[in-house]
């Protein structure tokens, strides 16, 4: 069943209207995401950042808007290629990698200290991604960034790790061939700060070309207290002249740490960097970023100097609300392990997911230091204020152990330890300098008990720990202080292991419930708004729920199903096309509410035509539960000035049917209620003949479908015709939708695209009032494959209930 997330009202951030004026708060994601570097591929980007020792490593981020971010992917399954990373390596593993895009393909180059440079390719950046290969070998290059050049050669970036190679403070540049396969030559010195006054800790640059002139932003004085510096030169080998353009100074935000130049499909720069936030690593900011003398000033321009401040609000870049400021996953464990989980090594079989619970083997690797045990399950402790709960049970030898924890140098659990007899329940704390951890005794208990911990981490990184008794949850034992680790922030870790040379362990978690005290709510299976939801019709995925976070202004954002497959996995909905930008799978899309566009686009307007009008419509999910197979919530409906015009309460359900292999059930019902009364048109309403669409809409792939009624076939009969389902049949799949209640007639379009759904406004408007809401109630069946009238005819009849 779903976990019960608490809604968390925000607490002052990210609270502007989902308008066009709408504000963003800097950091955009409060947790650690290291190093980042960001490209953009027509209107996405992609954030690739360091993962040093974790795994699966090489974390792939996706956005719209560069606020609204999710885990796309890992693009390393495995930290090392042999068993050398099967045992913790703090400090180890993926630095800094860059990820660019050329001649249709996605390249990520990153640093392993210890080995050299490596390249993985993908032609998606959803994967798979290439095994990694060697580019350039040798101890402690680090921070390697790539540019392809207006004049056809390849160039590589780097800087050097003085832990390694004894050297620092110095980047070289190479020139290597156009798949990053290979250099072409020895690599030059490029910049060697220690001739640059103030310039010490020089590190992870980042490459472009833009203009005529090579640029490289690059950090300066070290994380916490450094500046963000610009290079360029007219040729790649230099020589370079150099600018600070970024300093904290006067400002709470530290850093600025590494980052990269990206800019929008209007032609607005920003620079998306990190800032150091002590024990909760490296946070994610985005700057504004303007042009003086020819030199780009980055965050708020300071009056008289060359740089500007970080800003603490800004407009956001592409007119949508603020997103998501965590990614932390709470898990029911249900299936398989969210992908925002990381292991400490490269993983064995440690874990299992299923029917809400976690079964973690323990390997007998625990040598009483919590740093050095691999089957640790971790991810990134937010700078929110966090509260985490699960349920815990451990079976295993003597003093095998498990439990929900704070993981940094220093770290902290609450958890269980097998005694002789049975189980001590305990609160254990260890300093990076303590031999040994201390533990409090808690409570002596039976062997086979679950016992119910959680933990509470504040903004100033304080952790306590409690137990929940039959009077409620009490706090226990010592509080810590979380800390970072070696390279990377604190984690919220959950783990199993028992004592060397011992039989395993196995802890046994309930489901991870998670809430957080500043930012937006978390969905209740964990996924944080701006993240994608699956839906199973049984055990197959069919559809994805996408809340609409990252949609463009002007295509109406609005929560939508996108990809929706057969269970064969043919897809049958379409995003963005190119015919319709603002088209989005299956949604609520309305052509006109009192004026304002939920369709999104062009309005049609009398004796003008189609116009483009600033009167999109945006719809914001404010409360939701969600499961495996159903997704309910409540969306408000706001015109572009941000004034709310009505509310929603949708449920979207994923049903197989008995005894059918070759098909799936989507049920869909909405109950649209506004604030006033508000009239509904359509194109056809305002002017436009036959132009009725507008409402619930489906947008297919299908080229040029059968259209089937009951009464007939083809558009002539099913255009603006009141039968009960409707039936479009291609030669690899077909949709069969049925109305479950007064039906409306039906908007049909094959030709130069194909979509559905029942009209609201065919040849007059539709008035709704508080009183009497709009009601939408839609099945449609997805089938494998053609469908002939008696195969939609057996199926309709079949699922009437």
């Amino acid at each position: 069943m779903a976990l019960n997330v608490e809604n968390i009202t925000p607490g002052g951030q990210d609270s502007a209207s989902p308008s066009s004026g709408a504000t963003y708060r800097n950091p955009v994601l409060a947790e650690d995401w290291p190093d980042p570097d960001v490209v953009r591929v027509g209107e996405d980007y992609y954030l690739v950042a360091s993962s040093r020792h974790r795994s699966p490593g090489l974390p792939v981020l996706h956005s719209r808007d560069l606020l609204s971010w999710h885990l796309l992917t890992h693009a390393l399954p495995r930290v090392a290629p042999d068993s050398y990373g099967e045992l913790p390596r703090h400090g180890a593993g993926v630095w800094a990698p860059s990820i660019r895009h050329h001649d249709g393909q996605f390249h990520i180059a990153y640093a392993d200290p210890d080995r050299g440079i490596f390249v993985t390719s993908a032609t998606d950046p959803a994967g798979p991604w290439s095994p990694p290969r060697l580019l350039l070998g040798g101890l402690g290059l680090i921070d390697p960034c790539p540019l392809w050049a207006a004049d056809g050669r390849t160039w590589l970036v780097h800087g050097w790790a003085r832990s390694r190679a004894g050297v620092t403070n110095r980047l070289t540049m190479i020139e290597v061939d156009a798949a990053l396969t290979r250099p072409l030559g020895p690599g030059s010195v490029i910049v060697d700060a220690e001739e640059i006054d103030g310039r010490g800790d020089l590190a992870g640059p980042t490459l472009d070309e833009r203009d005529g002139w090579y640029w490289i932003f690059a950090l300066a004085g070290g994380a916490a207290g450094g500046v963000q510096t610009v290079l360029r030169a007219r040729d790649p080998l230099g020589p370079y002249e150099h600018r600070v353009v970024l300093a904290h100074r006067d400002t709470p935000d530290h850093g600025p740490h590494r980052g990269s130049w990206v800019d929008t499909p209007d032609g607005d720069d920003f620079f998306v960097h990190a800032g150091d936030a002590d024990a909760f690593g490296q946070v994610l900011h985005v700057q504004p970023m303007t042009w003086r003398d020819g030199w780009p000033v980055l965050g708020d321009p300071v009056p008289g100097q060359t740089w500007g401040q970080p800003v603490a609000e800004h407009p956001t870049p592409h007119g949508t609300a603020a997103g998501a400021r965590s990614l932390l996953a709470a898990d029911d464990f249900r299936g398989p392990l969210d992908p925002r989980w990381h292991w400490q090594a490269d993983a064995g079989q440690w874990a299992e997911a299923s029917g809400g619970r976690l079964r973690m083997l323990g390997p007998a690797a625990d040598a009483g230091n919590l740093r050095t045990l691999p089957s640790v399950l971790g991810q990134p402790l937010p700078a929110l204020g966090v509260h985490l709960s699960t349920t815990v049970r451990l079976d295993g030898p003597t003093a095998s152990r498990a439990g929900l924890g704070v993981l940094g140098l220093d770290y902290g659990w609450i958890g269980l330890v097998r005694t002789e007899g049975g189980c001590d329940l305990v609160v254990a704390t260890r300093g990076e300098g303590d031999r040994d951890e201390r533990r409090v005794v808690l409570d002596r208990l039976p062997s086979q008990s679950e016992v119910a911990v959680g933990l509470d981490v504040d903004t100033a990184a304080r952790v306590r720990f409690r137990i929940r008794r039959d009077a409620g949850w009490e706090q226990v034992g010592p509080e810590t202080t979380a800390t970072r680790g070696r390279g990377v922030g604190a984690e919220l870790v959950v783990f199993a292991g028992a004592p060397l040379g011992a039989v395993p362990a196995t802890g046994r978690f309930g489901a991870l419930e998670a809430r957080l005290d500043q930012g937006v709510p978390m969905l209740a299976t964990g996924r944080t708004p701006g993240t994608p939801l699956r839906l199973r019709a049984g055990a197959e995925p069919v559809a994805t729920l996408d809340d609409g976070r990252s949609m463009r202004t002007v295509d109406a954002p609005r929560p939508f199903l996108h990809p929706v497959r057969t269970t064969a996995g043919v897809p049958v909905t379409e995003v963005a096309p190119t015919d319709h930008l603002h088209h989005h799978g299956v949604s609520m899309a309305p052509a006109d509410v009192d004026g304002v566009t939920f369709w999104g686009g062009r309005t049609y307007v009398r004796d003008q035509g189609s116009t483009m009008l600033a009167n999109q419509g945006r719809q914001t999910v404010l409360d939701q539960v969600a499961d495996d197979d159903r997704w309910s919530g409540t969306i408000a409906w706001t015109d572009p000035a941000g004034r709310e015009m009505a509310r929603e309460q949708r449920l979207v359900v994923a049903e197989p049917l008995p005894g059918r292999d070759d098909a799936w059930r989507l049920r869909w019902r909405s109950t649209l209620t506004p604030t006033e009364r508000v009239s509904i048109g359509s194109p056809a309403t305002n002017g436009r003949p036959g132009a009725f669409y507008g409402g619930w809409f489906w947008r297919t792939p299908f080229g040029d479908p059968q259209v089937l009624v009951a009464d007939g076939e083809g558009m002539d009969a099913a255009h603006g015709g009141t039968s009960p389902w409707l039936a479009l049949c291609d030669d690899v799949a077909s949709l069969v939708a049925v109305q479950r209640g007064p039906v409306l007639p039906w908007f049909v379009r094959t030709g130069k695209y194909t979509g559905f759904g029942p009209a609201l406004a065919v040849d007059r408007r539709l008035e709704i009032t508080p009183e009497r809401p709009l009601e939408v109630a839609v099945d449609v069946l997805v089938l494998d494959g053609p469908a002939d009238r008696e195969r939609v005819l057996a199926l309709v009849e079949a699922t009437g209930d």
